[in-house]
């Protein structure tokens, strides 16, 4: 993420605002975070059921509050 954004996961929806539009994905659409670090941080949120992915860079230093809400997500 970024100063300008925010991702947020309240146990049923993960929400994504500040960026080009307000994203919500619910936990039966199977959202999933996918993070990868080197010279461009790069955040992929990924949805089990249809494909859809968004791809978006983020700060390094949000890395760890991203990856505790990446666990907090439900697996398959």
């Amino acid at each position: 993420m970024s100063d300008t954004a925010l991702l947020v996961f309240d146990g049923r929806v993960l929400e994504l605002f500040g960026s080009v539009d307000v994203h919500r994905w619910h936990v039966w659409q199977r959202p999933r975070v996918e993070l990868t670090e080197g010279r461009r941080p790069t955040m992929v949120i990924t949805l089990g059921r249809s494909g859809y992915r968004l791809t978006m860079p983020y700060d390094p230093q949000h890395l760890p509050g991203l990856r505790e809400l990446a666990a907090l997500l439900p697996s398959d």
